[in-house]
């Protein structure tokens, strides 16, 4: 035997007086939502119109930067162990130099590379300044904010920072 659930049209019968209660009173809500959220709902609710071009009026917008703005480039390593170039100005990754990664050794440090496993290798004149640090291990002696400095030197980047 098959039963046949079908959606029936409208609201179901005990979700009927809630409905009428809300569209009853739909203004009072309508005020709360406009006061707990500084008059959110009504600046959304009308369209805002084109400023005209001769007006006075003096606009000024709020926010970040543009994005032609670039920052300065840095490398940092991230809490979950990625090597990247980062713009400082608008923390976008501008391009992932590798991995840390737990070996029997320690923490390695592994330039992104197709020998190493990666999907989306570094180009091959980066892989080949930071050549000589894939593999190093880290220690109390060769910290990551040491690898992050030599990195940075290495590509010519200036100040570098690590995340916290």
């Amino acid at each position: 035997m098959v039963t046949i659930i079908s959606k029936q049209d409208g609201p179901r019968l005990e979700d009927i007086p809630q409905y009428r209660a809300i569209q009853k009173n739909r203004p009072i809500i309508q005020g709360l939502i406009n006061q707990l959220t500084g008059g959110g709902l009504s600046r959304t609710a009308k369209p805002q119109g084109e400023p005209e071009a001769n007006s006075t009026k003096s606009i000024h917008v709020m926010g970040s930067q543009p994005a032609s703005a670039r920052g300065q480039p840095v490398v940092r390593i991230s809490l979950n162990d990625r090597v990247v170039i980062m713009d400082n100005l608008h923390a976008r990754q501008l391009l992932h130099l590798g991995n840390l990664r737990y070996t029997d050794s320690g923490k390695t440090f592994f330039v992104a590379t197709k020998d190493n496993g990666f999907f989306s290798p570094v180009d091959p004149e980066i892989a080949e300044v930071l050549s000589d640090l894939d593999g190093l291990v880290l220690d109390d002696a060769v910290t990551e904010d040491v690898l992050a400095a030599e990195i940075t030197i290495r590509l010519s980047l200036g100040d570098s920072e690590k995340t916290a």
